[in-house]
C-alpha cells in the first residue's frame, strides 16, 4: 500500500512465556526474509549495531532479532549509551532502512530508553505475552508429555488447573521434575502433584529475600 516497511515490534514478558519459541516459530514461516539474530554477546564496541543493520539492509527484506534487548536499557537521562544512538539511527535516521523489520524480546520493556519503546518509526507495536491460558496450557503438557511415559490415568486438564499462572519453561521441567520422582517408569498422578508442590515452594522460596540472623558478629577468623 506504499507505507514504510522500516518498522519495529517488541515482544515483553517474563522469562519463559515463549518469546524465543514465537520469534523460532515466526522465522521458520518466512523463509524467503534474511534473519539476523543478535544478542548481548554479539555487541562489543561502538559500529557493531551499525554494521547489523548496514548487512540487514543489503540482504532486504530481512529480519533483525535483538534477543534479550536489555543492553538497550540504560535510560539517557541517566547516563548515555553508545548503542541507543546506534539503534536510534539504524532504525530512523537518514540513511534508508527500507525492508528492514526488527523484532526485540525483553523480559523488562519499561527498562529500556523511551526513545526505543515508546517512538512510532522506531518499535511501532509492543505485544505483551503472558502466562498461557488453562487450555494453553493443558497443550502445551500434552506435547511435552509425548517424550515422557505418563499413565493414562492422568488428566492434563486436571494438571493444567492447577498450574495457574505457569509459564511453558515450568511446565515442561514439571514433567522432568515428576520423571525424577517416579519409582520406575511410569509417571503418575501422585509424581506429578508432588512435583507441582516442590516447583510452586521452589518457586516461593525464589522470590523471598533472605534475612540473615541476628546475632553477635563473627571474629575474622570464623567462616560460615
Amino acid at each position: 500500500r506504499g507505507l514504510s516497511t522500516s518498522r519495529g515490534i517488541i515482544l515483553a514478558g517474563a522469562p519463559g512465556v515463549g518469546k524465543t519459541l514465537f520469534v523460532k516459530s515466526l522465522v521458520s514461516k518466512v523463509t524467503e526474509h534474511t534473519t539476523i539474530v543478535v544478542s548481548s554477546d554479539d555487541i562489543h564496541s561502538r559500529g557493531d549495531i551499525k554494521g547489523v543493520f548496514k548487512l540487514a539492509s543489503k540482504l532486504s527484506p530481512s529480519l533483525v532479532i535483538l534477543e534479550d534487548a536489555e543492553f538497550c536499557s540504560l535510560d539517557r537521562g541517566f547516563h548515555y549509551s553508545p548503542m541507543i544512538g546506534e539503534i536510534l539511527q539504524a532504525m530512523d535516521g537518514i540513511a534508508p532502512n527500507e525492508g528492514v523489520i526488527t523484532i526485540a524480546t525483553t523480559n523488562l520493556v519499561e527498562t529500556l530508553d523511551p526513545a526505543i519503546r515508546d517512538r512510532p518509526g522506531r518499535f511501532d507495536h509492543v505485544i505483551q505475552i503472558g502466562a498461557p491460558s488453562l487450555k494453553t496450557r493443558e497443550k502445551l503438557l500434552e506435547t511435552y508429555a509425548v517424550k515422557f511415559n505418563i499413565d493414562p490415568k492422568v488428566s492434563m486438564i486436571q494438571v493444567a488447573q492447577s498450574t495457574d499462572n505457569w509459564t511453558g519453561a515450568f511446565l515442561k521441567e514439571l514433567l522432568v521434575n515428576a520423571e525424577l520422582r517416579s519409582k520406575d517408569d511410569i509417571i503418575r498422578l501422585a509424581d506429578i502433584q508432588d512435583a507441582i508442590d516442590d516447583i510452586a515452594h521452589g518457586r516461593e522460596w525464589a522470590n523471598t529475600p533472605t534475612h540473615l540472623p541476628k546475632g553477635k558478629k563473627s571474629d575474622s577468623n570464623s567462616y560460615v
